[in-house]
């Protein structure tokens, strides 16, 4: 397994990804209805031009040219960063996210982000674990609700300084 900066000919592998992750968790991936090509295309689009202009970081693990995690940092003005990752089902619970959180946090405080922040369906038992071991925290605002393809859910915002 590698991780490495996410690049322009990745598209169709965090395509691939997306597609997966959402197909076992829909709220896992904020798309308001299943995630066609120009949704990912403009999703990667964005991505690719963050990443440019210095305010994205978006790491990717893969093995065997497959792309099998992910991990995007926004890094907004303030010092916040919001994280979003994503590792294939059957590569989880082998410190694939926790290798990407870790380089995704030294490239986001490298870059002056000086808090990390991570939106989570309350359902999303799972991440709130690997948030929490990793020294994620509740934070006491923020939390709100969110319709994703058609369903209600209830978001809790987890944070973590750097």
């Amino acid at each position: 397994m590698s991780i490495r900066d996410l690049r322009s000919e990745d598209i169709d592998g965090l395509a691939d990804l997306i597609r997966e992750i959402y197909a076992e968790r829909p709220s896992a991936m904020w798309f308001e209805s299943p995630p066609n090509g120009e949704a990912i295309r403009k999703l990667f689009e964005y991505k690719i031009n963050g990443i440019s202009e210095g305010r994205v970081i978006d790491i990717v693990s893969e093995e065997g040219g497959k792309i099998i995690g992910e991990c995007e940092v926004v890094n907004l003005p303030g010092g916040v960063g919001y994280l979003g990752i994503l590792v294939r089902k059957g590569f989880r619970m082998q410190g694939i996210g926790k290798f990407l959180l870790i380089s995704a946090s030294d490239k986001s405080r490298a870059l002056g982000t000086s808090r990390l922040k991570v939106d989570v369906t309350e359902d999303n038992l799972d991440a709130i674990y690997f948030f929490t071991k990793n020294g994620f925290r509740r934070l006491i605002c923020g939390d709100h609700s969110v319709s994703i393809n058609g369903s209600t859910y209830r978001v809790i915002t987890l944070g973590k300084e750097l």
